[in-house]
């Protein structure tokens, strides 16, 4: 029962850290675009 609570906790934290990531590249373009 404890397997997949810390699986979708784990995929969420990594989404979360791939956001973050994907924001600050994004951030980053449109800078250099401007």
């Amino acid at each position: 029962m404890l397997r997949i609570p810390v699986f979708k906790w784990e995929n969420m934290h990594k989404f979360a850290i791939a956001k973050e990531i994907w924001d600050t590249l994004t951030v980053n373009l449109i800078c250099d675009l401007e």
